[in-house]
């Protein structure tokens, strides 16, 4: 079973839009990151940017006065970080309302940055982009905006992320976690359902990223702390590789936006689990195996299913990558340049 190769586009075929200027900081390897390179690299833009940091607290007010002196009809940002001017249209991302959603990530900075930044900004701009109806919903009620003014243009697959090619061999059979380590990515409860599933002693559960000490702790109580591996930054072709050779991609989030490891893996024919009640589950769309992420015994459960019944496993990759092909970055740009176009 072959997908599609999405590839990048020639840039003589970029889409065209007026003159827009663009904020390229949030390049980089995460989630926003990955929208905005491959978003960016598909649209006929220039960068814009001040000269404080990205998030800095007097960064809307720089980033303000460099979109005013740039010259561009419109400016886009792939982040929730909306520039303070109200000269030219801002079109801004928010990709979810996590800082505010998950109590334990909630912070006073936070609250003040979406209170007195992001909301009016979202309120005043004529287009504000998301990547799923979770999302649009949640950003509705909370921002009170109509929903023509929501726009969803989801997120693609990425080129290499395919079924066929090299799959990593780590010498044992593999669950793969990819992810941050923060406290909605649910951490503590996947490690605990590790534990008690009846995966064979020699499964390891790999995670991509830095060694993390309070996690090294807690796999040492629950007495898995020679079947927990983390493997560091990975490059998109490694990434890949590591969603080939793993028995099953775990998401067991109580929150998410979107959940692009999902797509990910899927579109590479591995089977992914999915925490329910959130976008991950709207992504997957019944083509992953889904379970309460507030209960442990769920996600052992769900786990097991996994590894043990191979008939639900060819199911699920079956069903994973025909879901993966809904999905393609040209789209994605293309839903970009639909916004940009239309405040004009």
């Amino acid at each position: 079973m072959t997908k599609q190769n999405d590839g990048s586009m020639p840039a003589e075929t970029k889409i065209s839009q007026p003159p827009i200027g663009a904020d390229f900081r949030w390049i980089g390897q995460h989630g926003i990151g990955r929208f905005a390179a491959e978003v960016l690299r598909r649209l006929d833009c220039r960068a814009i940017a001040g000269r404080t940091p990205l998030l800095h607290p007097i960064d809307p007010f720089v980033q303000g006065i460099a979109v005013r002196n740039s010259g561009c009809k419109v400016y886009f940002s792939p982040g929730f970080n909306p520039p303070l001017q109200k000269r030219i249209p801002s079109i801004f991302t928010l990709h979810d309302l996590m800082h505010l959603q998950v109590k334990s990530e909630v912070s006073v900075p936070k609250r003040i940055f979406y209170r007195c930044i992001v909301m009016p900004a979202a309120r005043q701009s004529p287009a504000v982009l998301t990547v799923s109806e979770y999302s649009k919903t949640k950003i509705m009620e909370w921002a009170n905006i109509p929903a023509e003014r929501v726009h969803v243009v989801g997120n693609g697959v990425s080129e290499g992320f395919l079924p066929d090619g090299p799959a990593a061999n780590l010498g044992f059979p593999y669950l793969l976690y990819v992810g941050n380590y923060k406290p909605h990515k649910n951490i503590p409860r996947m490690f605990a359902a590790f534990a008690r599933t009846r995966a064979s002693s020699d499964t390891r559960l790999c995670i991509v990223g830095k060694e993390d000490k309070s996690l090294l702790v807690l796999a040492k109580s629950l007495n898995i702390s020679d079947r927990i591996r983390f493997l560091g930054s990975k490059t998109n072709e490694q990434l890949a590789g590591l969603y080939r050779g793993a028995q099953a991609l775990i998401c067991a989030s109580t929150e998410e936006g979107f959940g692009l490891p999902v797509l990910e893996a899927m579109a590479c024919g591995t089977p992914a689990l999915v925490g329910e009640g959130h976008a991950a589950e709207e992504v997957a769309n019944g083509a992953a195996i889904k379970c309460n992420p507030f209960d442990v015994d769920a996600i052992a459960n769900a786990i097991d299913q996994i590894i043990d019944n191979s008939s639900l496993r060819l199911d699920l990759i079956e069903k994973g990558l025909k879901r993966s092909n809904d999905f393609s970055w040209d789209h994605v740009a293309a839903r970009v340049a639909h916004a940009i176009n239309s405040v004009q």
